[in-house]
């Protein structure tokens, strides 16, 4: 894992290598995907801040970012209160 460009980038063994019916290669030259998160590394945390082009697909759902479910049980908080002042809608 990396962050790049404040974009999460993946490197694993089992990473597809294109698009179904696609050409171009999902991996960069080192082997990393651009997942198309948007993420802030503080310390030894990864934070999710959004996705490039605003929208999150949160179990087959359309939702605008801060607006997620609470699947991780982890008491519903929003994940806007993570985001720099200048980050928050």
């Amino acid at each position: 894992m990396k962050v790049e460009d404040g974009s999460l980038r993946i490197r694993s063994p089992r990473t597809a290598s294109r698009y179904i019916g696609g050409t171009a290669p999902l991996a960069d030259e080192d082997g990393f995907v651009n997942t198309g998160d948007m993420v802030e590394l503080r310390g030894d945390r990864c934070i999710f801040t959004g996705r490039r082009g605003g929208i999150n697909a949160v179990v087959l759902t359309a939702t605008s970012p801060g607006e997620f479910p609470d699947p991780c049980g982890c008491g519903g908080r929003n994940i806007e209160d993570d985001l720099p002042v200048s980050q928050k809608p």
